[in-house]
């Protein structure tokens, strides 16, 4: 469900020295609990912690916890840094966003977001099944609803800098009969519009007024498919809202096209594209898509 930024597995170690490994599976307990939460199952886990499934045992629901690595909040400042980025993130409310309830310690467990649980594939494991390029309005109709709910975030202060497939989580209309499932990648362009994306991760993201001000302002944030090219050069202090447009726009491409922008062999080459290639427009790859564009124009 909820993406984490890379695919490297380890060991979490809290605040007060204990450890909890999620390569273990919960170390064959089939429902631990770490503070007020059980844990139902593993979602994920990545080289920014892990993310579970769980419920919440003081509100009675189910949430999606997340578990920062020690060295992703360690430095002095990273935690209160932290809390207050995700408790700004907990004030977003847009139909288009998953919701980020709360944060803070579990004790020896170390430090945790929890945010709202959305069955659903993401948008990038959605894509992945399906043998078609989406429709070119319904791409642009999912499109419009997370910029919506970018533009919503930014009114707030908030910037994401890491939007990408994998950060989009696609849920079934609210309006669609319970009885039905969502529709799948290999349904038509009329089902494909009870398709909901919603943008997660938002508990990761950053002040708008912190921008610049963060330590080690020379190293990059975000994914090198999607980067703007500020990110990409490292340099911090340009990041703005503008390079959460541009990380719409490389999401929509990929929508449209089935791959990135920009796709090098290796990171260093992806990253060099990025900054000095200017992108190929994606009816190069679709030509359906020129045939909309001009119709539209």
């Amino acid at each position: 469900m909820l993406s984490m930024l890379d695919a490297a597995e380890g060991p979490v170690a809290g605040p007060g020295g204990g450890g909890y490994d999620p390569a273990l599976k919960f170390a064959g307990v089939s429902r631990p609990i770490l503070g007020r939460f059980e844990v139902l199952e593993q979602l994920g886990s990545g080289g920014f912690g892990f993310v579970v499934r769980a419920r919440d045992l003081t509100l009675g629901r189910e949430v999606a916890l997340k578990m920062p690595l020690p060295e992703r909040v360690m430095r002095a400042g990273d935690f209160d840094r932290f809390l207050k980025e995700a408790r700004a993130a907990a004030r977003l409310d847009h139909s288009s966003i998953v919701r980020v309830y709360d944060a803070g310690t579990l004790g020896p467990f170390g430090y945790f977001i929890a945010a709202e649980y959305c069955a659903g594939d993401s948008l990038r494991q959605w894509l992945k099944t399906r043998n078609e390029p989406v429709p070119p309005r319904i791409a642009a109709r999912w499109l419009s609803a997370l910029a919506d709910a970018v533009q919503h975030a930014h009114d707030r202060g908030i910037l994401h800098r890491d939007i990408k497939p994998d950060n989009v989580i696609m849920t079934a209309s609210t309006g669609l009969d319970e009885t039905k499932r969502a529709p799948t990648a290999s349904a038509q362009g009329g089902d494909l519009i009870h398709l909901v994306p919603r943008l997660t991760d938002f508990g990761l993201a950053t002040l708008i007024e912190d921008c610049g001000t963060e330590t080690g302002s020379n190293v990059r944030t975000g994914t090198p498919y999607y980067m703007a090219p500020e990110q990409a050069a490292g340099r911090r202090g340009e990041i703005g809202p503008a390079t959460d447009v541009y990380g719409l726009g490389s999401t929509l491409f990929e929508v449209l096209t089935g791959r990135p922008p920009f796709r090098g062999e290796t990171e260093v080459e992806t990253l060099r594209l990025v900054l000095e290639t200017e992108r190929f427009r994606p009816d190069r790859y679709v030509p359906a898509c020129h045939a909309t564009w001009r119709r539209s124009a």
